[in-house]
């Protein structure tokens, strides 16, 4: 696995944490219907997921709609009420952990299907499976499900890794937890692998655009959450775009994503100023490489965006 430098974690009451995951879940999904397939998989069904501001101008998902889908529907499993499932426990059984576990690399696909205007997008199924466990780390892959298709229209692995939070770093999984789900994972499955794209090499042109962290971008510990660090790269994006081109053939402002793979490095709170800076692929016209400066600190986040092919823009 890649050497990362592990985010901070703060002294928290770990409990308490979890108990206010919980309880925004099931605001969020009031008529969520959860099942435990087996105690390495875990589903949930729920038509309350987009609002009108999940959409873009153009009524499509951006990523980011996309990934909060993942990211609620997660923690519904992992800190949800489990007798909404006649489950003793939550899914994985995290809740017994005296550590925390945070999320150091991800890679996310999309089908052209879920950027249909048309397509009914509710209910949702997301599905959860744990697909690899290691030492100090666990894989969790994951589906969306909409109606109409039995293929996934969005695939999501992650990979979590336990980190003591009183010494911030590395912790072995307890051997009991490893025990239990372990033979649940898939014996093919592989930690996610990152590669960082040199920005220095020559010839390399880079664009820039600074981002302030408000209110909205936060987790529950009060840090960027996942979601928010890939908006951050798509507008950087956009922004530059839209300047160099305007809303002509040349440019779509609303590109549709195809795959994402990233890797978290660092944390951004409230109120930081923060520097993305990205380059086009050499061999790839539709793939971008980011990374997200904060200074003090320097990269907090690296990704890799690849859009599908360019369209002409119509505003």
């Amino acid at each position: 696995m890649r050497e990362l430098d592990y985010r901070k974690v703060h002294a928290v009451d770990l409990q308490r944490l979890r108990n206010k995951r919980g309880r925004i879940c099931h605001q969020a999904y009031v008529t969520a219907l959860p099942q435990l397939v087996h105690p390495g998989k875990f589903s949930l069904k729920t038509a309350e997921v987009f609002s009108y501001d999940s959409y873009n101008p153009r009524g499509i998902l951006p990523i980011w709609s996309i990934l909060k889908v993942f990211d609620t529907s997660r923690c519904f499993a992992f800190w949800g009420d489990p007798q909404r499932w006649n489950c003793t426990h939550n899914f994985l059984h995290l809740d017994a952990l005296d550590s925390t576990n945070l999320v150091v690399s991800m890679k996310m696909s999309c089908e052209p299907e879920i950027y249909d205007p048309k397509l009914v997008k509710q209910p949702v199924e997301a599905g959860f499976e744990l697909v690899y466990v290691g030492s100090t780390s666990f894989v969790l892959g994951s589906n969306i499900y909409l109606p109409g298709f039995k293929k996934s229209l969005a695939k999501k692995d992650i990979c979590f890794v336990s980190v003591d939070k009183d010494t911030h770093r590395p912790q072995k999984l307890p051997d009991w937890w490893k025990e239990k789900y372990s033979q649940y994972s898939l014996p093919a499955e592989k930690p996610i692998s990152f590669k960082s794209f040199d920005f220095a090499q020559p010839g390399t042109i880079v664009q820039h655009e600074n981002i302030v962290v408000r209110t909205t971008d936060l987790d529950g510990l009060c840090h960027v959450n996942n979601a928010s660090f890939v908006r951050f790269c798509y507008e950087a994006y956009i922004a530059c775009h839209v300047r160099q081109f305007g809303y002509t053939p040349q440019a779509d402002p609303y590109r549709n994503v195809k795959t994402v793979s990233c890797v978290f490095k660092g944390e951004a709170e409230l109120g930081n100023l923060l520097q993305v800076s990205f380059v086009q692929d050499p061999d790839n016209r539709d793939t971008y490489h980011f990374q997200i400066l904060k200074n003090p600190g320097g990269i907090i986040f690296e990704s890799c965006l690849e859009f599908f092919p360019q369209m002409s823009s119509k505003y």
